[in-house]
């Protein structure tokens, strides 16, 4: 290996702080896998008294701006989410993408390969996997490769960072063969890698009384998230359906103001996001997940309440569907449709949707090897493949 550690530098804007223990948690758990085999090195932007929550991978942060400004940049949803939020955000990439920079360069001379999270930190892995003559992919997981498609600021960084790496992997066969028609000169360099599903989750007996139905919603209280398609679609349905909320985001004012114009008060329960030692028993207390998002990579909440035997409605988009299939493992409903969500929940107590559905979700599960110790595994063999034909500076 160039006479290098074999160590990984790990590059992500999103990744569990003090301030934010829940974001980037599917980075984390990657980066826990990743490190069962080799040593890894995190980077991250933040003061670095923001810390890093147990058990993920320490952090080496890279502050950039006064912290109160960065808690706004990474909050629900990320540094997208809050760039649609407030466009002057976007006048702080160059100093985050410099500070990054140089925190990853220090590290990158004791490490034998670079894996980017989203496009934007894979401008820097990719131009200092070329520097070093060391493999480098970019992981890109959904929101920016679904926003390259109506965004010239995010094609751009797409490409660029697409170019600049040895391998692209994509959290979705949809985001693979999109990525692939785009740039056909690169197709080969394309990769599909599933996330994995934390061994937190389990099965769990559920002995519906028949006077309540318990819905979940997990996710980031933004617009692409949809939560106020799932409000509408409880106000459509018998009071016996009941709702948690576990999220936070800068549309949590705009579906309060919904659950209150609807008269939901008492059926709708809000919680924060939850740590992940706390989130399987929301799983397990609920009766179906419901997912409205109007767009998604693979969403990793799905494989959770498959892992967990949870009944799951999930809006008719590709990476939903690639998961649950043509009603195979959970129901679709059209996308942004209350009418038709309330229509496929009405029928939660059918055989199929509450007990066969799940049963395929989690054989699915096995037979996908959807777990982080897999997930890590085939990380690995890629940068093996990598190994053997990057060109090293010595």
């Amino acid at each position: 290996m160039d006479g290098r550690d074999r160590r990984l530098l790990l590059i992500t804007t999103s990744y569990p702080s003090a301030h934010n223990p829940v974001s980037g948690l599917f980075v984390a758990r990657l980066a826990l896998a990743l490190r069962d085999s080799a040593p890894i090195v995190v980077v991250a932007p933040g003061n670095p008294a923001t810390g890093t929550p147990e058990p993920w991978p320490a952090a080496e942060r890279a502050s950039y701006a006064p912290a109160s400004i960065q808690e706004k940049a990474h909050g629900p949803g990320g540094i997208p989410a809050a760039i649609r939020a407030n466009p002057l955000l976007l006048w702080l990439m160059p100093a985050l993408l410099l500070r990054m920079a140089q925190v990853a360069w220090r590290h990158s001379a004791a490490c034998s390969a670079i894996v980017s999270n989203w496009s934007v930190c894979g401008l820097i892995g990719g131009a200092l996997g070329r520097w070093r003559g060391i493999p480098s992919l970019v992981v890109l997981r959904g929101e920016d490769a679904n926003r390259a498609h109506d965004s010239w600021l995010f094609r751009t960084l797409l490409r660029a960072s697409v170019a600049l790496n040895h391998a692209t992997v994509t959290v979705s066969e949809d985001i693979a063969q999109n990525l692939r028609r785009m740039l056909p000169a690169r197709a080969q360099h394309i990769h599909f890698i599933p996330n994995g599903v934390s061994d937190h989750f389990r099965a769990a007996d559920r002995s519906p009384d028949g006077a309540t139905v318990r819905l979940l919603f997990v996710g980031s209280l933004i617009p692409r998230k949809s939560a106020i398609t799932l409000i509408d679609a409880l106000a459509l349905l018998p009071a016996r359906f009941r709702l948690t909320v576990v999220g936070e985001g800068r549309e949590r004012p705009a579906v309060l103001a919904r659950i209150e114009a609807l008269g939901l008060g008492g059926r709708v329960e809000l919680l924060p996001f939850q740590l992940p030692d706390t989130l399987p028993a929301q799983f397990a207390r609920a009766d179906a997940l419901v997912l409205p998002s109007l767009e998604e990579g693979r969403a990793n909440v799905i494989l959770e309440a498959f892992a967990a035997g949870l009944p799951v409605f999930a809006s008719d988009i590709p990476g939903n569907r690639e998961l649950i299939g043509a009603d195979e493992r959970g129901t679709l409903f059209a996308t942004g449709d209350a009418a038709n969500l309330a229509s496929k929940l009405i029928r939660i107590s059918e055989e199929e949707i509450r007990q066969a559905r799940p049963r395929r979700a989690r054989a699915f599960l096995n037979e996908q090897g959807l777990d982080w110790q897999q997930c890590a595994a085939r990380y690995l063999a890629l940068i093996t493949t990598l190994d053997e034909v990057t060109p090293s500076h010595g």
